[in-house]
């Protein structure tokens, strides 16, 4: 049993520190800025950038984060069949997949702020999903 959770632990540290690299990709490729007004003014963009393609990426990772975080137990109870290890592998990989999501809406729009909030939602998402929570699985 130790084995399977140490197991775990280095499953989740590896989806983490790929959240942490796609910070810095985008962080050294597009730039993010720490000002508050451009974080205020990125709503109004993303709701706003023509194509939607920007809003639709950013509606999949609302969508995805809400399945994950308020819905865990009837994501738990679809995945019942299967093994402890599989259920935390597609939560995390969903969790991630909000993170890939803020990639492709800071590439299009050519802003690296696109990113932030998604990788938010990625690490909330993940961090509910920690094997190291009360045991609820």
């Amino acid at each position: 049993m130790k084995e399977k959770k140490e197991t775990l632990f280095i499953m989740w540290i590896s989806f983490l520190i790929a959240l942490f690299l796609y910070l810095f990709v985008i962080f050294d490729l597009k730039g993010i800025t720490l000002n508050a007004e451009d974080y205020l003014n990125l709503i109004q963009r993303v709701f706003s950038f023509k194509p939607p393609t920007i809003t639709v990426l950013y509606l999949f990772a609302l969508f995805e984060f809400f399945l994950l975080v308020f819905f865990k137990d009837t994501l738990k109870n679809m995945l019942r069949k299967l093994e402890e290890f599989q259920v935390f592998l597609i939560a995390w990989s969903v969790g991630e997949s909000i993170a890939v999501f803020g990639m492709a809406t800071a590439s299009i729009g050519n802003d690296g702020n696109f990113f932030i909030f998604p990788f938010i939602l990625s690490l909330i998402s993940l961090y509910s999903w920690s094997p190291f929570r009360k045991k609820d699985i």
